[in-house]
């Protein structure tokens, strides 16, 4: 949904801190919470939008399409309904405000590190073995 590498664009992000700046990848990339990559990433047993409830929850469909969401959009990111094309024009700021606001209504999750992590450890060099990696998702 973005185009090659852009300065500003990664001045900006580096300015986030950790969260916020993985809420923005997440959502320009499709590896986040949404429904559509829990359920290829087998998290999930639904990739349908939990807004809407008619497609399946992709960035695509969070920003351009779901019907649910469009005053939303608009207030965030002028404009009730995007193309794929209109993405790459927003500017990080509108599309974090618009993140955000997906985040506190639990569309767009946080995912939270719990417990004991599976870490490679060697036994000697260039063997390894592992340990158990525990991550905990919010509620879908």
């Amino acid at each position: 949904m973005i185009s090659g590498p852009d300065q500003a664009t990664r001045a900006l992000l580096l300015s986030f801190n950790r969260t916020n700046s993985r809420v923005v990848i997440g959502l320009l990339s499709g590896h986040t919470t949404l429904r559509r990559h829990l359920y290829i990433t087998g998290l999930s047993n639904n990739p349908t939008c939990r807004k809407c409830g008619t497609e399946e929850e992709t960035s695509v469909h969070v920003l351009c399409e779901c019907e649910a969401l469009a005053s939303l959009r608009h207030t965030y990111l002028d404009s009730f309904f995007l193309d794929r094309e209109d993405i790459r024009k927003l500017s990080i700021e509108a599309i974090w405000d618009f993140a955000k606001e997906q985040v506190s209504s639990n569309l767009v999750q946080n995912m939270r590190h719990k417990g004991p992590v599976f870490r490679p450890k060697c036994n000697s060099p260039g063997r390894a073995r592992t340990q158990n990696y525990s991550i905990q998702f919010n509620s879908i």
